[in-house]
């Protein structure tokens, strides 16, 4: 068996069982664990597996999720009115990055004559940004994930690995007081952590629709969230978020 009919055999069971086990593979396939280490990692660059402890999973999970340039005008108003408020914290000077997503590419259109530096892995946000003469814009690089019209995986997360940053706005598929910060996918999980880690400050820009929708990829537990600006939510989901350290901004539609 060549190594194109190998992978092929690889991506097959990966999307058949959505996991695979280096062992079992070298024992099936009758090669070394290092050549199939060596597999996973060539379809990891090509975002169609994310290695793990012992193996790989399949990347997607969601086999019908929506486009961006679908979601940017569900529920705009909400989404307008959080990043009115999220520009209320960017200053002069400020270092900041911008996050894949419909709220941060509508918060995007909001920060152009600032004289910041704004890093970012969304497609979208580079074409909001890329004509403005007093941003400073820096594009992340990695593997472009259509869906979201992002990069994501690991060149992704060594560009993130080698900056710090003031300020992180950071999007989300799903939230909840028990689970946290969630996505559909685990590269964009895996970059949205890498840019936590570059920043001094994170703010989660979510609109309220998401509240209780836990998807598949965990991002963070709330500890790693500072601040998040949503539209109004349960009084007693508010003070929950509050009482674990997090700062909560209503976004009021109009106000």
């Amino acid at each position: 068996m060549n190594q194109v009919e190998r992978r092929r055999m690889i991506r097959a069971e990966l999307q058949r069982s959505g996991t695979v086990v280096v062992r079992d593979l070298a024992e099936t396939l009758d090669v070394t664990m290092v050549t199939i280490r060596g597999d996973l990692e060539y379809l990891e660059r090509r975002g169609l597996a994310l290695r793990s402890h012992g193996g790989a999973v399949l990347p997607e999970t969601d086999r019908h999720m929506r486009l961006i340039d679908d979601t940017i005008h569900e529920n705009y108003e909400k989404k307008n009115a959080i990043a009115r408020k999220a520009v209320e914290l960017v200053k002069a000077g400020s270092t900041i990055i911008l996050d894949a997503g419909s709220t941060v590419t509508i918060l995007a259109r909001q920060l152009t004559d600032m004289d910041i530096t704004v890093v970012t892995n969304s497609v979208p946000v580079i074409g909001e940004l890329v004509s403005d003469d007093r941003v400073n814009l820096i594009a992340m690089g990695g593997a472009v994930r259509k869906q979201v019209n992002a990069m994501v995986g690991e060149l992704t997360r060594i560009a993130c690995s080698t900056i710090r940053v003031d300020l992180l706005f950071m999007g989300a598929s799903g939230f909840s007081p028990a689970n946290g910060v969630t996505t559909v996918n685990l590269f964009e999980a895996e970059t949205k952590k890498a840019m936590i880690k570059s920043a001094g400050y994170v703010c989660l820009l979510v609109d309220s629709t998401k509240l209780g929708s836990d998807k598949f990829a965990r991002v963070c537990d709330w500890n790693a969230v500072d601040e998040i600006i949503t539209n109004p939510i349960p009084g007693a989901v508010a003070q929950e978020l509050e009482e674990r350290g997090v700062k909560v901004t209503v976004a009021e539609v109009g106000g």
